[in-house]
């Protein structure tokens, strides 16, 4: 089931996922955009269930096929969560 979640801490919640025989990657604005699009590639492709990404992974990301949405840390800027909400939501929507 694909999954994808915005956070602050995004490889560390990633890695802990891994470590747990979950297939994860993540996505945020600290990777180089060639790591971006791989994990992004691979998720797209069901190579990676879970995707973990920060809001700024929000802006323009549209992914078909989302089955859950987990928002893990709340935003401290109010734009900032209703950014990430919207695109949850358009995603899911979109399905």
């Amino acid at each position: 089931m694909p999954r994808l979640t915005f956070m602050k801490t995004a490889d560390f919640v990633a890695a802990i996922l891994c470590n747990s025989n979950l297939q994860s990657s993540s996505i945020h604005g600290d990777r180089l955009q060639s790591q971006r699009e791989q994990a992004l590639r691979e998720f797209q492709n069901g190579i990676r269930n879970i995707l973990v990404a920060t809001s700024v992974a929000a802006r323009g990301l549209n992914i078909a096929g989302i089955n859950y949405f987990v928002s893990y840390d709340l935003p401290t800027d109010i734009e900032e969560y209703v950014l990430v909400e919207r695109a949850a939501w358009e995603m899911l929507a979109n399905q």
